[in-house]
């Protein structure tokens, strides 16, 4: 099972993002998706019912915008609802999926394993445009293009400037890469 973690604020996609994943998912029925929702207006039964058409599940908590006490405790609050499923993934509450991603990035995963015992692939994806309800990428991406944040070569540390300096890359690549830093945004681990 893979936990889909997903901390909303004031999201109108955040419906899409669900229908979206489960929609284009090799196999729904193996998602949970932990929606913490801060909204006016709570969307837990059209998100009930979009779960339950693709046989996945769903854990739903919900406050007022004015209650919010930030990301990371929003983060926080969906975490509380994770039950020791296999996989952890955290997504932003505006997000689009490609076909079969679920066995794709699960693939991904196993094949890092050879590389480091606790792996985590990280991704800020690409933007898209909303065309009535469906995610369309406006950009014209070459395939397999990344980009990769590292550390300056030439940055110094020294006692009284302790400031690692990084640069951003463009990198095509068909395989996962090193990188520096992790984005909130999507990214995934294993639940063990």
């Amino acid at each position: 099972m893979i936990f889909v973690s997903i901390a909303s604020y004031c999201d109108y996609w955040l419906t899409n993002t669900v229908q979206d994943a489960c929609e284009k998912a090799a196999s729904p029925q193996n998602l949970v998706f932990a929606v913490f929702e801060q909204n006016v207006e709570p969307n837990e039964d059209k998100l009930k019912h979009i779960v339950a058409k693709y046989g996945a599940k769903l854990r739903y908590k919900q406050v007022h915008p004015i209650e919010s006490c930030g990301t990371c405790w929003a983060r926080s609050q969906v975490f509380s609802m994770y039950q020791d499923e296999e996989w952890l993934l955290q997504l932003d509450s505006h997000m689009a999926f490609d076909k079969n991603w679920d066995t794709a990035l699960l693939s991904e995963f196993n094949s890092l394993l050879a590389y480091s015992k606790k792996p985590i692939i990280s991704v800020l994806p690409w933007g898209f445009e909303d065309n009535n309800g469906k995610p369309q990428i406006q950009q014209n991406i070459p395939e397999h293009l990344t980009t990769i944040i590292r550390p300056k070569f030439e940055t110094i540390l020294t006692d009284d400037n302790a400031i690692i300096v990084f640069q951003s890359e463009h990198v095509v690549s068909n395989k996962s890469l090193p990188g520096a830093t992790v984005a909130a945004a999507f990214n995934i681990v294993t639940g063990k």
